[in-house]
């Protein structure tokens, strides 16, 4: 047999191959996961943001439609069952021209935002009508827009 047997190459990835994909799958994740935990952390905040709207536009009707004229200082008036998940609702402030309602210290969330408040102001003016407001102490990534 005149013809040399040449040993064929095994195909396969080298150390470094290998190194190079391990680097940049962590890349990835150290981009990806907090990306992830503060999508989260946002999507359970409007749960809360909106259970408040919902106690706003109750409060809300409730000052229009002549309740009495002030805006209500207790909740069980206007309740219309919202979840108490992330904390208590409360009555922060109410009067003939403003009612503040919100949740003094927010739970069953991620560290970075528990023990923050969110209020929601809804202020009356007999010329301009019924306006409302945010108001909270949590870190600016996660405050609702006004």
């Amino acid at each position: 047999m005149g013809k040399s047997s040449k040993r064929k190459r095994e195909k396969a990835f080298t150390l470094i191959e290998l190194m190079i994909v391990v680097a940049i799958i962590g890349i990835l994740a150290a981009i990806a996961i907090p990306a992830y935990s503060d999508f989260v952390t946002k999507s359970r905040l409007t749960e809360v943001m909106v259970a408040l709207d919902r106690v706003a536009s109750a409060a809300t009707e409730y000052h229009a439609m002549g309740g009495s004229s002030s805006f209500p200082s207790d909740l069980s008036v206007v309740e219309s069952g919202w979840s108490n998940r992330f904390g208590q609702i409360e009555v922060i402030n109410a009067n003939a021209t403003e009612g503040t309602y919100g949740i003094r210290n927010i739970k069953n969330l991620p560290s970075i935002v528990v023990n923050h408040y969110l209020y929601i102001r809804i202020r009356y003016d007999p010329n301009s009508g019924y306006s409302r407001q945010w108001l909270t102490d949590l870190p600016p990534k996660f405050r609702p827009k006004q």
